[in-house]
């Protein structure tokens, strides 16, 4: 089996739902989407997943608080 190098097309053409104006070409979309700080639903990069709640800490200032009710 012979590789081959696959070359994307260009996207086609489309109004953007941000601002309104055309966006002809992938190079306009990459610049259009860093100009307006938007995000392509999907290929977004998460760099440090959220966490849960810190329930240590949550724990902690709840007994913090009692004692300064209580005491």
């Amino acid at each position: 089996m012979s590789k081959t190098a696959y070359v994307m097309p260009d996207i086609q053409g489309y109004k953007s739902m941000a601002t309104g104006e055309w966006i002809s070409s992938r190079s306009e979309h990459r610049e259009h989407l860093k100009r307006h700080n938007l995000v392509e639903i999907g290929n977004e990069k998460i760099e440090n997943k959220p966490r849960g709640p810190d329930r240590a800490g949550i724990r902690r200032a709840a007994e913090e608080a009692v004692r300064r009710v209580l005491g």
